[in-house]
């Protein structure tokens, strides 16, 4: 829509062009005679792209739109004679249509860094400079935001093919800025799970809610608290998102500040009792949480919106195997992120994600029955 507006400006404010317009809607533009014809914004949406044959066919935010989208329904209007394709976008994915035209014969390349752009004046750029001293820009970030080049950290645990792979464009997460935002949850009787990081002073609370569909697990509602928001107007917050959506299970970081929070909520949600607490100060038990977040992933099982601060975070996350130190010792694995960066949302969905495992079942073997290795 951005696109299409700029488009249409260039239209209403250039009198020969004006002229052209037979009729004109919110997402149309069509052109009177001889010229004939139409400028069209078309959602990201397989249902609502079909049955459209454009002489011009140009894709903003390649990078971002699923890769079967533009293998299959994109590809299918490219049915005329002389048809154009234009792909614009912030390189990301590696295993990607973007990134395949991008190093293809077939395609013609234009590669142009921000600060290239007559748009982005020098002190922008000064500016991003002391951001990436600073460290509140990663080196992986000024490659490609500014330098506009691919960049897949050795250590990413989530890699950004993966993160691509699970975008749905149609997804309406609804991104709180007050607690009056709950009151826009449309309730619903499918299965909901919340998942909560707790943090003060230098870190975020976080309230992360997905709910079951079909065999998916799609995002519902996110809320950010502001730093220094008092656990009780956290509590609350949680509370009243309960009495709303009735979660299937809550789980809680109940690590460091955590332990009292979480307390009250299994006081205050009694009898229900959906309050898990999950200690991820415990090295075994965080890495089953973040294992089951990157396995839903993989196997298709989990989407997410095309929410900037949540994929941020999520191509932040690293992981690297650490070296025992005797003979018995297992092999355990340490997640971190770039200094000065913030984990709050990836933790309060990866928790949320967790508390919708299924219950694992164990198999009871029978009784003097040896069974082969």
């Amino acid at each position: 829509m951005q696109m299409f507006e700029y488009v249409e400006n260039c239209f209403l404010n250039n009198p020969s062009l004006r002229r052209l317009i037979e009729r004109k809607t919110r997402t149309l533009i069509k052109l009177k005679p001889p010229f004939g014809g139409k400028i069209e914004a078309l959602p990201c949406s397989k249902n609502k792209m079909r049955g459209k044959h454009p002489d011009v066919l140009l894709v903003d935010e390649a990078s971002v739109i699923p890769a079967e989208i533009l293998t299959s329904e994109l590809r299918m209007m490219l049915t005329k004679k002389k048809t154009w394709l234009i792909m614009l976008g912030t390189p990301l994915g590696f295993d990607h249509p973007f990134r395949i035209a991008a190093h293809s014969p077939d395609f013609k390349q234009y590669h142009a860094a921000s600060y290239e752009s007559p748009l982005v004046g020098e002190e922008q750029v000064e500016q991003w400079k002391k951001e990436l001293e600073s460290g509140l820009m990663t080196k992986d970030e000024w490659i490609r935001e500014v330098e506009a080049r691919w960049c897949e950290t050795e250590k990413a645990f989530l890699p950004v093919d993966l993160i691509n792979s699970a975008i749905d464009p149609d997804a309406e997460l609804i991104v709180a800025e007050s607690d009056s935002d709950l009151e826009s949850i449309r309730t619903t009787t499918k299965d909901v799970y919340g998942g909560l990081d707790l943090g003060r002073e230098k870190d975020h609370s976080a309230l992360s809610i997905r709910y079951r569909d079909g065999n998916i697990l799609r995002p519902l509602y996110v809320r950010l608290f502001p730093l220094k928001t008092p656990y009780s107007a956290v509590v609350a917050h949680v509370i009243r998102a309960h009495q709303i959506l009735r979660f299937a299970r809550l789980c809680v970081d109940s690590s460091g500040v955590g332990a009292a929070p979480v307390e009250d909520l299994q006081n205050t949600l009694l009898p229900d009792e959906p309050v898990e607490a999950i200690n991820l100060s415990s090295g075994p038990l965080k890495a089953k949480v973040w294992g089951l977040y990157k396995l839903r992933y993989e196997q298709k099982r989990a989407k997410i919106s095309d929410w900037k601060p949540l994929i941020s975070q999520l191509t932040e996350q690293q992981a690297e195997y650490l070296k025992p130190k005797t003979a018995r010792e297992t092999v355990q694995m340490r997640f971190f992120h770039p200094p000065n960066r913030h984990d709050d949302i990836f933790v309060a969905d990866a928790l949320a994600v967790y508390a919708a495992r299924e219950e694992e079942i164990v198999e009871e073997k029978p009784k003097g029955v040896f069974r082969p290795l």
